[in-house]
């Protein structure tokens, strides 16, 4: 379990002065501005659980993703992963956790990754049949056999990003922190990130926190949901939950068998025509009136009912926002 009650970082930044005269006073009385990153931020995590984290750039959301994993100390609040503290990094805390960022390597540029992988292999003190285990499962999972062998720098981007998660993930890890994990990948390299997930999350119950700019990661692969905003958590919920209960409209999709009158249409909500089909945004409270409609028309022959997409309500969200209390 990840659990976080009021949690705060701020950091403390030193104000630059431009010129001669302001250079010279930076260095003998240097002034400071403390910019609030993270705001009394309280969630809970299950084990096994695939959780998305959204938010703009300068939300929080890498701030708290260090500290989760022990990188970087909170200035306030309490935090614990798997029982553990993270700030103190223990080492049996460091064996359960593992952080990939997208933007950022942890392998050896100059080296092969599976020279790399043996060495974390014995940083992780794993034996070496559980290793070979792992290992092989990992490389056939992401097709990496032919990659595996090949100087880091060589690789791709796309395929670097495969053998940087393989070696993320060979102490088998209870909790995975994945940071823009497919960002600059092609629409390849992106499914094989998402569907590995999902069947590693099914394989061995691990927890999962995601970061991603990319809606498509989290509606695909996500359960969970939680969305930043300027360093305070303004939503956690299911992601289910969240498009029922923040979006108050349905997208209700019409078929005729000729023509489309509009002027009744246009009385239900936003309508957009192409020939014969009509694509109505209607408030949830005027959907059962829409209906009868439909049913009365003997020129209907089909209506088709969705919810709004998802990128329009995390828009909202973000743009209006909603605090949600600690439960």
């Amino acid at each position: 379990m990840i659990e976080l009650r009021g949690l705060s970082k701020t950091y403390k930044v030193h104000k630059s002065l431009p010129g001669f005269k302001g250079a010279v006073k930076n260095f003998f009385a240097r002034e400071y501005n403390e910019i609030e990153a993270l705001k009394n931020v309280s969630f809970r995590i299950e084990n096994g659980r695939i959780t998305g984290l959204l938010g703009a750039n300068g939300a929080g959301k890498t701030s708290l993703l260090k500290i989760l994993s022990g990188l970087i100390y909170p200035t306030g609040g309490e935090v614990t992963v798997e029982g553990f503290t993270p700030y103190e990094r223990k080492k049996e805390f460091k064996k359960n956790i593992t952080f990939v960022m997208g933007q950022k390597g942890q392998l050896m540029w100059d080296l092969a990754a599976m020279q790399s992988y043996i060495m974390n292999k014995h940083i992780y003190e794993i034996d070496d049949a559980r290793f070979q285990r792992h290992l092989n499962s990992l490389i056939e999972i992401f097709q990496a056999r032919d990659l595996v062998n090949i100087q880091v720098r060589k690789l791709s981007f796309g395929q670097r990003m495969r053998v940087e998660i393989i070696g993320a993930l060979l102490h088998n890890p209870k909790i995975v922190f994945l940071d823009e994990p497919t960002i600059g990948l092609d629409f390849a390299s992106q499914n094989t990130i998402r569907k590995f997930v999902i069947e590693y999350n099914k394989q061995y119950g691990t927890t999962f926190i995601i970061t991603s700019h990319n809606l498509n990661d989290i509606e695909n692969v996500c359960n969970d949901i939680m969305i930043m905003k300027q360093g305070e958590l303004i939503v956690s919920d299911s992601l289910t939950n969240v498009i029922q209960r923040y979006s108050e409209e349905k997208i209700v999709e019409i078929t005729f068998s000729d023509s489309v009158d509009s002027g009744i249409l246009n009385q239900f909500g936003q309508v957009a025509i192409e020939k014969n089909k009509a694509e109505a945004r209607v408030e949830k409270t005027k959907i059962k009136e829409l209906i009868g409609y439909c049913y009365e028309n003997e020129n209907v022959l089909d209506v088709n009912i969705r919810d709004i997409p998802l990128e329009v309500v995390i828009e909202g969200l973000m743009t209006h926002g909603e605090s949600l209390s600690y439960e």
